[in-house]
């Protein structure tokens, strides 16, 4: 096979891999966990790396493929090595490389995008001013996007599924926020290549393109997700002035054309801001979001109490303050932070919903100077680029946009995806100059270079491409495919938990899995210790998963998380001493969370300690007093330990707060069931038509002994819920068997 064969076979596999990291969006692996997220994140990276390599050997014997020299290229491989710097240094370097199934990320993610961009920028500029290539790699962008918007579609007329279970499209992504983020690009890409069809004077594209970005438009509104919806608009206004301000005299359909959306855009955003409230607007699901907005709001939301932790986690000391504390790391200044005002939400928050928050946490202040160092040096090129006024008020249009939305949301694989691709089209039209230093390195002027090329470098390229696909992806996705079968192992039904095979899952010994099979089979634990299967298998499935809680603990020593389901569990397997000492050392690396306060609660009360039972409920109500599930457990834990008078006392002036389900449970602890019975007594007079309530009085009547009143209350129950007739008159033969 000739030199020139050869170089054709890699350049095609280059473009193929390229080309084909489109489609990653469409893909979902239903047999994986975490489908919609790792089927892309495995395929991604499997194409990257293919790519990858067929391009190091490809530039080995051409040098036009050598990586070219931008600023852009020059800030995103200083950012990499930032936080490759900040993961090393971090709390937890292997949860930092690595990532977990349900994210993706992590430094693995993060030089596979690198290594992305570097392809992208390499090849695609092999022909310098040469837009076909982009041309081609854009409009099958679109096509794929197409074929999403179609999907979404389906779903909006209700003949698909909503992922999600929500009225939120989410297609093949499966979360609405990233369908928008993924739209939000393509609305800018679409207005791009209208721009690109005018130059070529094809007016027929040109509309095309223009109403296929108002469709894209209609249904990112439709995924109701309000930081991509702002993202746009302040992305198009940023483009529209620079069309109304810079725009060639002649070309006036331009100019007026951006000055009469621009203005159309701003009256429509005041007319619907001065009608926010009316019957319309807050009758309608999505609109009443958009209404929403606002700092107060935001101050409600998770994001109101999740941006003060990250701040003052980034800022804890020197060293996170410099360099963070390394990707996927926050969970640990969420938990030392954790704000009880936010109990309402949940409780395991592993990123701060703001990329650039992220960002500072996870690299600190040089990490977050080099992620801003990118978007500098892209508004620097595109100013410097000779593209048309069109063009550049559309790459500053949609960096703004991608930025804007950044504010109140994470990254995913498909936002930094189309955020590297808006990169590279603005980096290759002056990525011009070859990094020739590579040349040397490799003694490409050497009479045997090609000797050399041949019989070393290529062959050290292939085994290295060959051990990571099988370290990076095979053994990953095999730990993976094996957690889908334990779990379906515990699903119920005519399958029986099976120890092997969590076991199995666990041998391949995979960071990226561990601790979510792990976490899966202390899941399971709990239904077996449920269940009715023989003490035997529960005493097996037990000790296996008490002994990976000691392994997991063992590995992330200072993860509240580790302990508390460590903890829990224990707790539900009697267990109480062993749960005490997860469950203490869970308080003591996150503080403020009630969540283990009361599972900490729960664990003194079964070990008899009720005065520390008090003094935890007593605390985790105290850190916010409209918290009513601490407030039940706290006068719960009171009413156990005989001070009812003392709960009467302290919620004086809340009697309500003692019309709770919650409560019941002690009073029948204390078999005090007159009192049981007047909470739901007084529950139903407060909501008499919900059947529940009915039912487990008449419950507290049976556990009491009483025939007569367990059998009136259940015909009362008959009567005013005609369609529990029979269920009821069986109930009442029961009652009549065992009471005498």
């Amino acid at each position: 096979m000739n030199s020139k064969t050869i170089e054709n076979i890699l350049k095609f596999t280059v473009f193929t891999s390229l080309f084909a990291v489109l489609f990653v969006p469409l893909y979902v692996e239903n047999h994986l966990f975490f489908p919609f997220i790792t089927g892309k994140g495995f395929l991604f990276r499997i194409l990257t790396e293919i790519a990858f390599v067929s391009w190091i050997i490809l530039f080995m014997r051409n040098r036009d493929y050598l990586p070219k020299w931008s600023s852009i290229q020059v800030s995103f491989t200083l950012f990499t090595i930032v936080i490759l710097v900040a993961d090393i240094l971090g709390l937890n370097f292997l949860r930092s490389f690595w990532s977990n199934f349900e994210r993706m990320d992590g430094f693995v993610g993060l030089i596979h995008l690198w290594g992305y961009f570097m392809v992208l920028t390499s090849v695609m500029t092999y022909r310098v001013g040469d837009f076909l290539n982009w041309r081609r790699y854009l409009n099958t962008s679109i096509f794929v996007s197409i074929i999403i918007t179609i999907y979404s579609l389906f779903q909006l007329l209700g003949w698909a599924d909503i992922h999600q279970g929500s009225t939120r499209l989410d297609a093949s992504l499966g979360n609405a926020i990233y369908l928008a983020a993924y739209l939000l690009f393509h609305i800018f890409i679409a207005i791009y290549l209208a721009f690109d069809s005018a130059e070529r004077r094809n007016k027929i594209l040109v509309w095309f393109y223009s109403v296929l970005s108002i469709v894209f438009a209609f249904f990112m509104y439709e995924t109701a997700t309000r930081g991509a919806v702002l993202g746009v608009l302040v992305g198009l206004v940023v483009g529209l002035i620079m069309l109304s301000i810079w725009s060639k005299k002649e070309d006036k359909v331009i100019r007026y054309s951006s000055i009469g959306i621009l203005l159309f855009l701003l009256i429509s955003v005041s007319i619907f801001w001065l009608n926010k409230d009316t019957k319309f607007v807050q009758g309608n699901d999505i609109l009443r979001r958009f209404a929403s907005i606002s700092i107060s709001e935001t101050k409600t939301q998770a994001r109101g109490y999740i941006w003060p932790m990250a701040i003052k986690g980034a800022f804890e000391n020197k060293k996170t303050t410099i360099i963070g504390s390394g990707q996927e790391n926050f969970n640990y200044v969420f938990n030392a932070n954790y704000n009880p005002n936010m109990w309402r939400h949940e409780q395991w928050f592993d990123r701060a919903h703001n990329s650039y928050l992220d960002w500072l946490v996870a690299g600190g202040l040089l990490g977050l100077i080099a992620y801003l160092a990118i978007f500098i040096s892209a508004f620097y090129m595109i100013i410097r680029s000779d593209i048309s006024i069109n063009k550049k008020a559309t790459l500053f249009g949609v960096i703004i946009a991608y930025g804007i939305q950044s504010i109140f949301t994470f990254d995913n694989l498909t936002s930094y995806l189309y955020f590297i691709i808006i990169l590279s089209i603005i980096a290759t039209p002056r990525s011009t100059k070859l990094h020739n230093w590579i040349s040397k390195i490799l003694l490409s002027n050497s009479n045997n270079y090609p000797i050399i090329r041949d019989y070393l470098y290529t062959p050290v390229v292939l085994i290295l491409f060959i051990v990571t696909i099988y370290t990076i992806n095979v053994r990953p996705i095999q730990a993976n495919t094996r957690l889908i079968d334990a779990m379906i192992s515990c699903s119920g039904g005519q399958n029986t938990p099976s120890v092997e095979a969590y076991q199995n899952a666990l041998k391949l010994d995979q960071y990226v899995a561990n601790q979510e099979i792990r976490e899966q089979s202390l899941a399971c634990g709990t239904n077996i210790i449920r269940s009715n299967l023989s003490q035997s298998a529960k005493e097996s499935f037990a000790y296996f998963v008490v002994t990976n809680i000691d392994k997991q603990i063992n590995i992330t020593p200072n993860d509240a998380r580790a302990f508390y389901l460590g903890g829990t569990f224990l707790d539900e397997a009697g267990n109480w001493s062993a749960a005490n000492v997860l469950l203490e050392r869970a308080n003591q690396l996150s503080p403020n969370k009630q969540s283990i306060m009361l599972e900490l609660a729960t664990n003194y009360i079964n070990s008899n300690r009720m005065n520390d039972a008090v003094e935890i409920t007593r605390k985790a109500y105290e850190l916010a007093t409209d918290n009513d599930i601490s407030r039940a457990a706290y006068i719960s834990v009171l009413i156990v330990s005989g001070q009812e008078a003392k709960a009467k006392e302290i919620f004086s002036k809340q009697p309500e707060a003692f019309y709770d389900e919650r409560i019941v449970n002690a009073y029948m602890n204390k078999k005090q069931f007159d009192k049981a019975a007047s909470v739901y007594k007084k529950l139903i007079e407060i909501n008499p038509e919900y059947k529940q309530y009915y039912l487990q009085l008449a419950g507290v009547y049976y556990a009491s002994g009483n025939k007569y009143l367990t059998i009136q209350e259940l015909k009362l129950i008959g009567d005013k819920f005609p369609e529990s007739k029979k269920q009821i008159d069986d109930a009442i033969k029961e009652v009549e068997k065992k009471l005498q």
